[in-house]
């Protein structure tokens, strides 16, 4: 079961999240095969990658090695510890909780140069209410949250709401 309504929102800010989405990779995280590591950093694949080489330089009988890298879910957006990179992740219902308790509070805009990187956190968002039950808060929340963004654009792109 999912929140009705959202379907054309996603069509068309998905349109503007193109650019962050094409450049998103997966959460990638640090391993060792003969240590306990702490999978707490996120990384993107290239400073993962970097991190493994300067590691097992250091400590070559730990033998680290990039983990990761195929669909996870998180309680919030993700982005790497190194480089800033914005990272490919599913947001749990906690997440998208959290992250409409931030923008219910924001004026929402869809221009100028981070629009993108919005509209992909507002489609992380409205992707991560899709099993949401449609009759509860959270859901009522997502459907606010939709009209509120298609207000937005329409007020940049007219009547429209097609990206």
């Amino acid at each position: 079961m999912h929140i009705k309504g959202l379907d054309e929102t996603l069509v068309w800010l998905g349109g503007i999240a193109a650019p962050v989405a094409e450049t998103a990779s997966y959460v990638h995280w640090l391993n060792a095969r003969n240590a306990d590591t702490d999978q707490g950093n996120s990384y993107c694949r290239d400073c993962c990658d970097t991190q493994v080489k300067k590691l097992n330089a250091k400590h070559p009988k730990l033998e680290y090695f990039r983990d990761g890298g195929w669909p996870t879910d998180a309680d919030h957006p993700e982005f790497c510890c190194e480089c800033g990179a914005t990272l490919d992740c599913s947001l749990t219902t906690h997440g998208v909780e959290y992250e409409l308790d931030q923008y219910e509070k924001e004026r929402l805009t869809l221009r100028g140069k981070h629009a993108p990187y919005f509209a992909y956190n507002a489609y992380q968002i409205l992707e991560g209410s899709y099993n949401v039950n449609d009759s509860t808060d959270l859901a009522k929340r997502c459907r606010r949250f939709a009209r509120r963004l298609t207000a937005a654009y329409r007020r940049r792109h007219g009547n429209k709401a097609t990206a």
